[in-house]
């Protein structure tokens, strides 16, 4: 079997989904607190991907939450584990990946964060985004100095207790990526995180292939580019059964990043359709949020009768910094309590909606804010079914009072200006149903 553990909802289901594409059954699951009573080794699916919800938590819960995790799973001998981290390096990467060596006693952690079709790409150990350093572009919210939080050894060892060593491309390329020999140069008497650069699809490809070699137990470590090819060391599978989808009459999408390309996707959106939008006025959540949730839930009830595509997203005007800082000096609360504040909203405002209307897709972008309505539609796990775009994938959840439900997630930081509006053509297409994995 094969284990992955992600630190939010669209990073489990972007990485799930290079297996579900694939024909293995991948089923994701969002940790909840009492996570001893969710029976995780009664599950049964080729890759089993778990949600911890750690990436914005302090260490204690982070920790926690991971060892009540692995204790509650029957991993084996041969199951491949994988952490899966952020592609820009967001979270507690360096903390979760040492909890998982030293529970399941693992030495050596392989870690390459590329995903190339998203534009992310790791050279001479330092992580390029869309062509710039990670430090320069707005996905970086370290602390680190400008100038070396780019590297990724500078990441880790502000993390992690392990030693950190980085094998660079062209050593991976001159030995043809021999990482047992690459690897034997290193002390091994320490646990390790050895971080292997990876500029293309194939260098990923040829990592995961002559990890082989290693006879020891070992963690890979990365995004959902390494996972793409994990399948080459493992094909066991349950069945290739089809799976089949049909498309809700109404489209919900719910924006709730701040990502500059995120907001470009929704203008897209609007040019070419005639959409509904609902702007949130977050004062007004602050200050009144059960007024506004009534006036806003009714507004809606009223879009979704005339509407077949709805936007829902905090009004932009509140992207501007200034204006996030007013908010939080005048409700005297902190970014991270604006986030919860703005994720339980909307988590309540699709709740009520599906009370009335259930027959409705929906298109989450922001891994928080799909988090938080998957808990408000009290939704037991995702089936990851198709990708739809290169890391945005399609899932059937389960859900306790809404039966199945057709769900889109996308990171906010994913994608390209049209997404959103192709993935609208796509599903557009598909009112009948259709069958993949054909």
């Amino acid at each position: 079997m094969i284990y992955v553990i992600a630190d939010d909802l669209t990073g489990a289901t972007d990485t799930g989904v290079q297996f579900a594409i694939k024909n293995y059954t991948s089923s994701v699951i969002i940790c909840q607190k009492n996570i001893r009573n969710q029976k995780l080794a009664n599950i049964k699916a080729d890759v089993l991907v778990i949600d911890t919800e750690t990436r914005d938590v302090d260490h204690r819960t982070s920790k926690k939450r991971i060892n009540d995790i692995l204790d509650n799973l029957d991993i084996k001998r041969d199951d491949i584990i994988y952490k899966k981290i952020d592609s820009t390096l967001r979270g507690n990467i360096g903390l979760e990946i040492d909890l998982i060596m030293e529970k399941l006693n693992i030495d050596l952690c392989i870690f390459s964060p590329s995903f190339p079709k998203s534009k992310r790409i790791t050279k001479n150990g330092r992580l390029i985004v869309e062509n710039s350093p990670l430090a320069f572009t707005d996905y970086y919210e370290g602390d680190i100095k400008q100038e070396d939080a780019s590297y990724i050894p500078n990441i880790l060892k502000n993390q992690s207790k392990n030693n950190i060593e980085l094998i660079k491309i062209e050593d991976l390329r001159k030995s043809n990526f021999n990482l047992k020999l690459l690897i034997s140069n290193f002390d091994n008497k320490k646990k390790q995180i050895i971080i292997l650069d990876a500029v293309t699809e194939a260098d990923l490809k040829e990592i995961v292939l002559n990890s082989q070699e290693i006879k020891y137990k070992f963690l890979f470590a990365g995004s959902a580019g390494l996972a793409n090819h994990i399948n080459l060391i493992n094909n066991k599978k349950l069945s290739n059964k089809k799976v089949g989808f049909k498309k809700a009459e109404k489209l919900v999408i719910v924006a709730a990043s701040r990502r500059n390309i995120t907001n470009l996707q929704i203008e897209d959106v609007k040019t070419k359709f005639d959409v509904f939008e609902l702007k949130i006025n977050l004062d007004k959540i602050l200050n009144n949020s059960s007024l506004l949730l009534k006036k806003d839930s009714n507004n809606i009830k009223n879009a979704i009768e005339t509407y077949d595509e709805l936007i829902i997203r905090p009004d932009p005007i509140f992207n501007s910094q200034d204006k996030i800082n007013k908010l939080l000096t005048d409700y005297s609360i902190d970014f991270r309590d604006l986030q919860i504040e703005i994720k339980n909203y909307i988590g309540e405002l699709i709740k009520n909606l599906f009370k009335d209307y259930s027959n409705i897709d929906l298109f989450l972008t922001g891994g928080d804010t799909a988090a938080g309505i998957c808990k408000k539609l009290e939704v037991k796990n995702l089936n990851i079914i198709d990708e739809l775009l290169t890391g945005i994938p399609l899932s059937l959840a389960k859900t306790v009072n809404y039966g199945d439900l057709n769900i889109i997630t996308k990171a906010g930081g994913f994608g390209t200006e049209d997404s959103i509006s192709e993935i609208i053509y796509k599903l557009r297409d598909r009112k009948k149903g259709y069958v993949i994995n054909e």
